[in-house]
């Protein structure tokens, strides 16, 4: 039985892209504001006239259909002059913002440097901005490719920017969210991948007087915390030092093609589905050197589709689900941890030592010893062949970090002698003695408040008992 067959409380929705793992778009608003001055208050402007009379190079060309706007064409709306009195705006909903203050994952490369100088440019079909950034390279932090040096000179782009009209005033084009990257300031860069050759700002911290300023914002009103403000006016070291924390658990695995073990096998059969033959590893290896890159890294993920519905449920029938639907339930902790790549290639999983310190509900099947490890596998992980790096996620499952203590709901793959942890509700990971969930699928508020550890262990016994009866578990 795959996973897709044994979780009935969720459906899933699988996606593939031969891209870079940071292609992955973000939900965005963009602005248009009548203005005097540019963002940084200088003269760093794009002069519309000017720009419709210039020849653009081929290249330039080419980057600039990276920005071009998604929508049919009835739906695109060219830059153009607003009226005199307007103050309008944009949005258009492209796929999932940042949520994290150290987007590791997303970045292609993470460095340090100085803003030496910008230049605004129009996409190709002329509806979007966006403002290249030349930086001199301090230090580097993350680059797969291998390719970027401190002491260099590289271009880095942004969409958004100013633009003067014939009239003389400057429209202001802005992301929501993003705040302004300035010339002649040194920032601590994060930056994904637009193609295989361009790359973009995803966020970007800047480095003064010791101390960190972040540069962008929540991309909306929604009552979610914003996520940079854990930084914003910290010491430079604290954020240096999660950074360094953060990057060495980040490190692939390296694996090699047409060799998994048995155990390799049996976990690959029950990630069945995820990939297919076109989408083998290989495959990909082979397109990105026919484009002339030995190094680099390739990104897979999953789009969810959530049954909300049970989420509506009394929290003890929820539970009850839950449980019934689990082999076991332990309470522990991830130490070491190693990332394999699937039979068919196509995807990537993630194998855990855990620590068990409680049982919730054992293994009929194959006892647990409490205080005793088990290997536990969790979708998603990054591996590395030859010089190229792979990496695969899905958004609502992340990966467990070493020494904090989880909730986790366990199925048992017999033939691997272990088990894999996937669930999208249902997993708990523990924080200032509270059990918060572990993705990002929102709980019903009962299980948002009443979380104390004790409480959520009780809700778990309590389940354990009274439910899975052989007529609910028919059912399953």
């Amino acid at each position: 039985m795959t996973i897709l067959e044994k979780n009935k409380l969720i459906k899933y929705k699988s996606t593939f892209s031969l891209t870079l793992p940071a292609l992955v778009v973000v939900t965005l608003a963009v602005y248009g504001q009548v203005g005097t001055q540019n963002q940084d208050g200088g003269d760093v402007v794009l002069d519309y006239e000017t720009y419709k009379e210039k020849t653009v190079s081929i290249k330039r060309k080419e980057k600039s259909k990276t920005f071009n706007s998604p929508s049919k064409p009835a739906f695109k709306r060219p830059i153009k002059e607003f009226p005199p009195d307007s103050n309008s705006m944009r949005i258009i909903h492209l796929g999932r913002p940042n949520r994290n203050a150290l987007p590791i994952e997303r970045s292609a490369a993470i460095l340090l440097g100085i803003v030496t100088d910008k230049k605004v440019h129009m996409s190709d079909d002329e509806t979007r901005v966006y403002t290249d950034y030349e930086v001199k390279i301090e230090k580097v932090y993350k680059d797969f490719s291998e390719s970027l040096r401190p002491g260099s000179v590289t271009t880095f782009a942004r969409l958004g920017g100013d633009v003067r009209f014939k009239s003389g005033r400057v429209q202001k084009y802005k992301v929501a969210g993003n705040g302004v990257v300035k010339k002649g300031r040194r920032y601590l860069l994060f930056v994904k991948n637009l193609n295989f050759e361009d790359l973009d700002i995803l966020t970007a911290y800047e480095f003064s007087d010791r101390k960190v300023t972040a540069v962008d914002e929540k991309y909306h009103d929604r009552p979610t915390p914003n996520p940079y403000l854990k930084y914003d006016n910290a010491d430079q070291t604290k954020l240096l030092l999660d950074l360094k924390i953060a990057l060495h658990d980040d490190e692939p695995t390296i694996v090699k093609l047409g060799k998994p073990t048995k155990k390799e096998k049996a976990y690959s059969k029950r990630y069945s589905g995820y990939g297919s033959p076109r989408n083998k590893l290989s495959n990909s290896i082979r397109l990105m050197k026919e484009r002339g890159m030995k190094k680099g890294e390739i990104g897979r993920a999953t789009l969810p589709e959530i049954n909300y519905g049970l989420l509506q449920l009394p929290v003890p029938k929820l539970f009850g689900l839950l449980v019934c639907t689990s082999d076991a339930i332990v309470f522990g902790s991830p130490s070491n941890k190693k990332s394999h790549l699937t039979e068919d290639e196509g995807w990537v999983y993630t194998e855990y030592e855990f620590l068990v310190k409680e049982i919730l509900k054992d293994n009929r099947d194959a006892p647990i010893k409490k205080n005793s490890s088990i290997q536990i596998a969790r979708t998603g992980g990054l591996v590395k062949v030859d010089s190229i790096v792979f990496r695969v996620k899905n958004y609502e499952i992340p990966q467990l970090k070493k020494n904090n203590d989880y909730i986790l709901l366990l199925s048992y793959v017999p033939d691997a002698k272990g088990y894999i942890a996937d669930r999208y509700f249902g997993d708990f990971v523990l924080k200032d003695n509270r059990f918060v969930s572990v993705t990002n699928v929102s709980l019903p508020k009962k299980l948002r408040t009443e979380n104390e550890y004790q409480s959520i262990f009780d809700t778990f016994r309590i389940a354990v008992k009274d439910s899975c009866k052989p007529s609910a578990k028919a059912g399953n």
